[in-house]
């Protein structure tokens, strides 16, 4: 008896690891925004059109984001919110982490943005049988200060359809 519920043990942990990787959804292609159902075409300044461009594979991530005629491309490195440490350089991106809660892919910035630590934490998931994707976002302005009634952060839901692999 021992010795079939040690195979049995044995042979959920060779299994594991694969139907993990298998139940986790590909988010890669090209993606447009939804106007009419995301936060982002109704803030202060709307933006009327954004592409993404995600590229995964089980060990890289990275997005390029096009908004009008400017692009940004990210690359992440695969941790935890618990990795996510800044850089000691002032470049505008001082670090960026990826990783999975259950079918959720989160991504996570810190920015300098004209002197103030930028916070970005991204919840992706994916909707109507992988063709429509949804971004919440919180963004958070470390600026080293509190006001009292002061809000330093912001959170959004942002619609994508996916128009290109």
């Amino acid at each position: 008896m021992k010795h079939a519920v040690r195979s049995v043990l044995f042979a959920s942990l060779l299994v594991s690891p694969a139907a993990l990787a298998q139940t986790r959804p590909d988010f890669s292609g090209t993606w447009t925004m939804d106007p009419s159902r995301s936060a982002l075409a109704v803030q202060n300044e709307p933006v009327r059109s954004r592409t993404v461009v995600i590229r995964q594979t089980p060990t890289e991530l990275s997005i390029e984001t096009r908004r009008e005629e400017k692009s940004d491309v990210v690359v992440y490195k695969p941790g935890s919110a618990d990795s996510l440490n800044a850089g000691s350089s002032r470049s505008p991106l001082l670090a960026s982490v990826w990783y999975w809660d259950g079918p959720k892919l989160i991504t996570e910035t810190i920015r300098d943005v004209n002197g103030a630590t930028v916070r970005t934490r991204e919840v992706h998931s994916l909707e109507a049988g992988g063709q429509e994707m949804i971004v919440e976002t919180l963004l958070v302005v470390e600026h080293g200060y509190t006001l009292r009634g002061a809000q330093n952060y912001g959170s959004g839901k942002d619609i994508y359809k996916k128009v290109g692999s």
